[in-house]
Order: structure tokens, then sequence, then C-alpha cells
């Protein structure tokens, strides 16, 4: 498998980032411009069996179904279900002196020799800036709302 991480040191307590990053796609902070959208299809809480879809905002751009298949006390993974992904993302913290790490790591393969040539081309590098966008709009959100 292929893996895929970036990470951004937020100036909060870990108490305070983890309920966003259990809202990933769906919190007030979410980038308005972010090329990913999430559509939650199930209802209640989010936990193991939270059901998304999950779009690339893009003219033709792929989509896919996801299931979130663990929740921590750290970190919360959800599995691709179909489209061009097979493979899981995890979104986790870990406490440090400073406040809070956080870490986005996907880990897959790419279906379909299409998939694999629009990976390279072009979708890895949007996907890479989308989610560097997304830790910093994380960061940002948590850190001014902590100073207030």
């Amino acid at each position: 498998m292929n893996e895929n991480r970036h990470g951004v040191l937020v100036h909060s307590a870990p108490q305070a980032v983890f309920p966003e990053i259990v809202a990933w796609g769906e919190a007030s902070w979410w980038p308005r411009r972010s090329l990913m959208r999430f559509v939650r299809l199930t209802d209640g809480f989010v936990g193991a069996g939270t059901r998304y879809r999950q779009e690339v905002r893009l003219p033709f751009a792929p989509s896919w179904d996801a299931k979130v298949t663990a929740v921590t006390m750290t970190s919360i993974t959800r599995t691709f279900l179909n489209g061009m992904f097979n493979g899981f993302e995890t979104v986790s913290l870990r406490p440090q002196a400073e406040g809070t790490f956080v870490e986005y790591r996907m880990c897959y393969e790419i279906k379909g020799a299409a998939n694999c040539v629009m990976w390279f081309l072009a979708f890895r590098y949007l996907h890479d800036a989308n989610i560097r966008r997304i830790l910093k709009n994380l960061k940002r959100f948590c850190e001014r709302r902590d100073k207030k």
C-alpha cells in the first residue's frame, strides 16, 4: 500500500482537538473552498458504521463511499468502500509539550490504470494541497477558540 501523510502542531489541548477530528468533513472550520465534500449518509453520532459519500468538487472528478471503521480516544479511521481507492484514511492526535500534533494518514492502492494516471498527473497534487489547507484551518480554528 502507498502512504500519504500530513501533520500540523495545534497549540491546543488534545481534549479540545479530538471532537474536531471526529467532525472531519462536517465541522464549521472545514474550508469553504475545499475540493473534498463529505455527505453523511447515516444519522446519529459519528462512530463505527457511520457512512459518508466523499465527493471531489471538480468536473468529472471521482467520488466514493467510506465508512468509519474505528474511533479511539485519539483517532478516527474511515475505510474506502468503492471508487478509485482501496484502503483507509486516519486522522489522529498525539499530545505534545506545545499542544497536540494532528496527523492525516491515507493508506491506499489506486484501482485502474486511468485512475493511476490521473492521480499522478493531477489528483495527488490537489489532494496534498487540500489536506494542507484543511489542517491549517483546523489549527487556526482551535487556536483562536482557545484564546477566547
